[in-house]
């Protein structure tokens, strides 16, 4: 017998909501508590029982900075469920009911509350999971489409290997960017904070044009890059800074913990300011990275998450293979 409870933001209601990964990972797994940004727009929780056990949940959630073709958009985050295709249509159901109540006419999903934060699918993959992948059960794109939701965007991480670098392009971008007065330099780790604002001010300029983008604030940013101080080396995170000493680019890049098989590289980040994404900033910044990678015994480079749309992204990660595929959802309500 299935049941569901609604509630707001408690947290002694939110212990069931956090024990449903255990039902769905297994109890040995490393859980994600749930912890809420202050920018996640939370409206109502949602556990599903079977049998008195919490079996699934989500969040539902308005974005008002999230657009997507002129409808009010209704958001499904925190999404977890077992392997059973009533169950997701029962919680999906009743989401589905609230946010309608709510005049939403559109949901997307899975999406925790922005993109800063954990969202997409990602698609089965025979490749092994890496540091800051997005990870989930590999039956979550079927519910999903199983239960009538559509793609409304798609991103995939490739991988690159030391035999497809090519080191005749780094020459040929430092004397361009030279000629250009745009240097290139490593962070200061001495000076973490300082950098971090440096690397906020480009992520907000940068993004903003991006799809389902809305803003966060100096401290959740600082809070998510903060944690990764101790594991972040200096040689794969590099600013440029044009003639002014602005900072107009950075590329964020940090070893893959997850891997005990060959020393790989994840690229979590790369942005540029709007006025200098035309000069190939990206590809350049991209290079670099590559080839300090690479003379530094990784074996292999990851470019995670990327939107599959992105042009820029895509030349900065040209010669790669892919890895693998993730997707964003979407249903009318």
């Amino acid at each position: 017998m299935l049941q569901i409870t609604c509630f707001e933001n408690d947290e002694k209601k939110m212990i069931d909501f956090n024990r449903v990964f255990e039902f769905v990972y297994g109890k040995h797994a490393i859980k994600r508590d749930t912890k809420f940004a202050k920018e996640s727009p939370l409206d109502r929780c949602f556990v599903v029982y079977s049998d008195g056990q919490p079996v699934a949940r989500a969040a539902a959630m308005i974005n008002y900075d999230i657009q997507y073709h002129n409808q009010k958009i209704g958001l499904i985050g925190y999404f977890e469920c077992i392997n059973d295709l009533d169950i997701s249509r029962y919680l999906f159901d009743h989401v589905f009911s609230y946010l309608r109540d709510l005049d939403c006419e559109y949901c997307i999903g899975p999406l925790n509350g922005n993109t800063w934060q954990r969202y997409r699918i990602t698609k089965p993959s025979d490749n092994p999971d890496f540091f800051l992948d997005n990870v989930n059960p590999p039956y979550y794109y079927q519910l999903f489409t199983d239960n009538d939701w559509e793609i409304v965007s798609e991103y995939e991480t490739t991988h690159v290997t030391k035999s497809e670098f090519d080191v005749d392009r780094v020459s040929e971008f430092t004397t361009k960017f030279n000629d250009l007065n745009i240097h290139i330099r490593r962070i200061n780790l001495d000076q973490y904070t300082d950098e971090l604002k440096k690397l906020y001010d480009i992520s907000i300029n940068s993004f903003v044009d991006n799809l389902f983008y809305s803003p966060i604030n100096w401290e959740t940013f600082q809070s998510m890059y903060g944690q990764l101080k101790n594991i972040i080396s200096a040689d794969y995170v590099l600013i440029a800074e044009s003639d002014k000493n602005e900072p107009i680019a950075f590329i964020f890049a940090l070893p893959n913990i997850l891997s005990s098989i060959k020393r790989s590289l994840v690229i979590k980040t790369i942005a540029i300011k709007p006025n200098y994404r035309s000069l190939g900033l990206a590809s350049y910044l991209v290079q670099l990275i590559h080839k300090a990678a690479f003379d530094g015994g990784q074996e292999e480079i990851l470019h995670a998450l990327m939107y599959k749309n992105n042009i820029s992204t895509k030349i900065a990660a040209q010669h790669s293979e892919p890895y693998r595929e993730y997707v964003l959802m979407g249903k009318t309500l």
